[in-house]
């Protein structure tokens, strides 16, 4: 309470994470082109869906609708949760799901948070913890493991609190957002800061793919210098970085 005087609410204590950080979703793909941009090999090519991958003699090769090309010696396809298609062939027996969440965000708080916040479900959801006694927790509420929820919030720019987050794994998914679980993580948030936080003003929805092995995420070669990569998961934020570092070693090999 000292550290986040914010959070005057009932809680047994809190875990804190010095080096954590946090993006502006807004701003953080667009701010990533404008960074590239000063590198004269760098190209942006929007509005171009591939529908077509082939490798030939000449090198690797994507393709759209249109029949628009581009080549390379190397090509990273960063799939996410689009599994069907031309991928399909080359994920069919690939270890992923697709994951289902609702998200949501509220008005600005009026008061500047110094972290972002998770609550202790957060811990039964990420494996980092699963070593962790986590049967001292108590139990879980009903609709908190209905949906495996947990409570992750990020104040934005304008003070406003993204909220987070539900799950669904079986398909096909439903398109219907649910207010219970809202309720729900409200009323977590109301307890942690210890009075009614601002109003929801937004929700939405959306899927992303995830591994369903040991690994974080899987990455496939599909012909030489080419490779499919999908399923980080709900840590594509975290782990991205990282995941582009190990596919690009690949190709200097």
């Amino acid at each position: 309470m000292a550290i986040e005087p914010e959070l005057a609410g009932n809680y047994v204590g809190a875990l804190q994470c010095t080096m954590d950080a946090a993006v502006e979703p807004n701003l953080l793909l667009g701010g990533l082109r404008d960074y590239l941009k000063r590198f004269p090999e760098y190209a942006w090519l929007p509005n171009f869906e591939v529908v077509d991958f082939f490798h030939d003699e000449t090198g690797n090769h994507v393709s759209d609708l249109s029949g628009k090309m581009y080549s390379g010696d190397y090509v990273a396809i960063c799939a996410g949760a689009a599994h069907k298609g031309f991928i399909e062939e080359f994920l069919e027996k690939a270890p992923l799901r697709k994951v289902r969440l609702q998200m949501a965000s509220t008005a600005p708080l009026g008061t500047k948070l110094g972290h972002s916040l998770a609550d202790a479900d957060s811990m039964r959801y990420y494996p980092a913890f699963k070593d962790l006694s986590l049967n001292l927790l108590g139990a879980q509420s009903e609709i908190a493991t209905q949906f495996k929820m947990q409570l992750l919030l990020v104040q934005r720019f304008d003070g406003s609190m993204t909220i987070g987050d539900t799950h669904e794994y079986i398909e096909p998914f439903t398109h219907e957002i649910h207010e219970a679980p809202y309720d729900h993580l409200y009323g977590v948030m109301n307890n942690i800061f210890g009075r009614a936080v601002p109003r929801i003003q937004k929700r939405w929805d959306g899927v992303y793919s995830q591994s369903t092995s040991e690994d974080i995420y899987v990455r496939k070669e599909i012909a030489p210098g080419a490779y499919v990569v999908t399923g980080g998961g709900g840590r594509g934020n975290t782990i991205s970085p990282a995941i582009a570092e190990e596919t690009v070693n690949q190709w200097s090999l």
